[in-house]
């Protein structure tokens, strides 16, 4: 079995396990670490890696793929790129008043100079577990 702890594959004992590899971790950035060479491994033969975050190629291969169908990345990879729509938003938003959903929240912060330094530094520590919020006041 293999098991994610901290964005890091567990030994999977060299068993192909998973059809998908859905990773949100990973970033292409010097502070941010990828994680595909990794994962990889613990996928099916015919296992696809998706992924939030690419290189520049990954998205401009996502774009030609979309607008040409033309596929020219690397075998068996998906850059996931979301298409935003307001009715989506608002069907997600009924779904959480009728409580089907419940987002999760790692902390409510005021929104002043010391609660948004602390916030961003909790959200770039990776171990928040949920959505960060900044309040507005009320008033």
């Amino acid at each position: 079995a293999a098991a994610a702890a901290g964005g890091v594959a567990a030994d999977a004992g060299g068993a192909a396990l998973y059809d998908v590899v859905y990773d949100t971790v990973s970033g292409d950035n010097l502070i941010d670490r990828r994680y595909e060479r990794e994962l990889r491994p613990l996928l099916q033969p015919r296992g696809r890696y998706v992924t939030l975050n690419g290189t520049g190629f990954d998205f401009v291969a996502g774009v030609l793929k979309r607008v040409t169908g033309w596929d020219v990345q690397r075998r068996n990879f998906e850059l996931f790129i979301g298409r935003q729509s307001g009715k989506d938003l608002a069907t997600l938003a009924g779904l959480v008043d009728q409580g089907k959903v419940r987002p999760v929240v790692a902390s409510v912060l005021p929104l002043d100079q010391e609660s948004v330094t602390k916030g961003f530094d909790l959200l770039k520590s990776r171990r928040a577990t949920g959505k960060i919020v900044f309040e507005l006041d009320k008033e």
